[in-house]
């Protein structure tokens, strides 16, 4: 599946595999484990979390501008199923064990609030209505704390698609549509 994208007098490969992408991939999961276990050593580690949404980003955008180039459309019911048949069924599983351990062991009473606002993916903006801070993390035990960063994704899948199809116009990109976004920005 490799597209040519003409811009700016360019040309373009789109690969679907992106081996160089795995060495950085283990670096952002690594630093933010390190974070996790030594905060004090690794005060930096919480900066993987930018770099595998960078990564993210980009490996999601990469099939929607070679299917927007190669046939001219997306196919948007076939994006959202592909994302909801990944993530959902272990994320579904995950708040209900996580839930039972909630339950029984903590008595955590805002876990069901907490585990709609991660099914809805936005869990982000639920723990900043809350005044959950993620660096407090021995403050209050929140067990879906993390998945922050599932809601900010969530929210990226939920746009970009729509954002890629206004900004490719037949087989180039539009610069004045760039320069439009960033004039209303």
């Amino acid at each position: 599946m490799k597209c040519s994208i003409q811009s700016l007098g360019k040309d373009y490969k789109l690969k679907k595999y992106y081996h160089g992408l795995d060495g950085l991939r283990a670096f952002a999961i690594i630093s933010v484990i390190l974070y996790h276990l030594l905060p004090n050593v690794f005060r930096g580690g919480f900066l993987g979390v930018p770099l595998f949404f960078a990564i993210s980003g980009f490996l999601i955008v990469s099939p929607l501008v070679t299917e927007k180039f190669e046939t001219g459309k997306l196919d948007f019911k076939k994006f959202y199923l592909k994302r909801l048949k990944r993530i959902y069924p272990s994320l579904i599983i995950m708040v209900l064990v996580v839930g039972i351990v909630g339950f029984g062991f903590y008595g955590d009473k805002d876990y069901l609030k907490e585990s709609l606002s991660v099914l809805l993916g936005v869990n982000n903006y639920w723990q900043l209505s809350n005044q959950v801070s993620y660096f407090d993390q021995f403050k209050d035990v929140r067990l879906l704390k993390h998945l922050w960063s599932l809601s900010v994704e969530l929210q990226f899948y939920l746009l970009i698609p729509f954002f890629i199809n206004w900004l490719i116009v037949g087989k180039r990109y539009s610069i004045m549509k760039l320069k439009e976004l960033f004039v209303l920005l």
